[in-house]
């Protein structure tokens, strides 16, 4: 074998072990890639949870009409910050459900189904600024405003 030839078969040798580390670094980069795009919707949901519980935090006037069936009026002074409150809390429930279109392997909808029942049951302005703007929000929470509606403690 001459010098050339060995030269060859030794930077051959050099080129696929130099591929079979980069598939391996590609492959063990990718499984954590796919971790953290697993991770970010329940990052996403946490987050816009903890800015719900900050508005009734800075504003805890305003749980009776979200945790309590109290109705509120166009006339009442606070109508516009529970408005403004209800279309928070509505799209913080439509993303908890398009997480569910998205990521059907790691969500679960059904076990969020409870929760955004109930908070339609407990809250008239979130049923009715639903009912309003519905053709913003998913077909599913649309289905959810009427399982609501027609559960014991929906009160218009």
């Amino acid at each position: 074998m001459t010098l050339y030839e060995s030269a060859s078969l030794i930077a051959s040798a050099l080129g696929t072990l130099v591929l079979v580390i980069t598939l391996i670094f590609v492959a063990r980069q990718t499984s954590q890639m796919a971790k953290q795009f697993i991770g970010s919707p329940h990052d996403r949901v946490a987050a816009q949870m903890l800015a719900m519980n900050q508005v009734f935090i800075d504003h805890p006037e305003m749980r009776p009409y979200f945790y309590e069936a109290r109705p509120i009026y166009e006339t009442d002074a606070d109508y516009q910050l529970a408005l403004a409150i209800a279309e928070m809390r509505l799209d913080f429930l439509d993303t908890v459900v398009k997480q569910d279109q998205l990521f059907r392997r790691e969500w679960h909808l059904d076990r969020w189904r409870p929760h955004i029942l109930w908070s339609l049951r407990q809250s008239p302005i979130l049923r009715r600024h639903l009912e309003m703007m519905r053709f913003t929000y998913s077909d599913i929470l649309l289905q959810c405003l009427a399982e609501a509606n027609t559960g014991p403690t929906a009160s218009k």
